[in-house]
């Protein structure tokens, strides 16, 4: 099954670092959407983009997913780019 399940986590996100899923987040994928351990969802938390990661425990109290892959950057998912870039260039020398 291909990843379209988006959930937030209030945790750090990267290559292989595994995430704990709450209760009621794993109530919605395996009850709800039926997912199980090996099946994909997509992780954001606000900070580090959106990354595929892997449901590899599945418990009733909670679920453990392992970030493979980054599938979007923090800018591409938020998109806030102020459309002058003298505005952009303004802000980052503190201005």
């Amino acid at each position: 099954m291909s990843a379209r399940i988006r959930l937030y986590v209030d945790q750090p996100l990267g290559k292989g670092q595994a995430v704990s899923v709450g209760a009621d987040q794993t109530h919605y994928l395996t009850s709800v959407m039926r997912l199980g351990a090996g099946e994909t969802v997509l992780l954001f938390n606000g900070r580090d983009g959106e990354w595929r990661a892997e449901l590899a425990e599945v418990a009733r109290r909670g679920a453990i997913a392992i970030c493979a892959v980054q599938t979007a950057s923090q800018l591409c998912v938020a998109g806030t780019l102020p459309a002058d870039p003298a505005v952009h260039e303004s802000r980052a020398r503190g201005q």
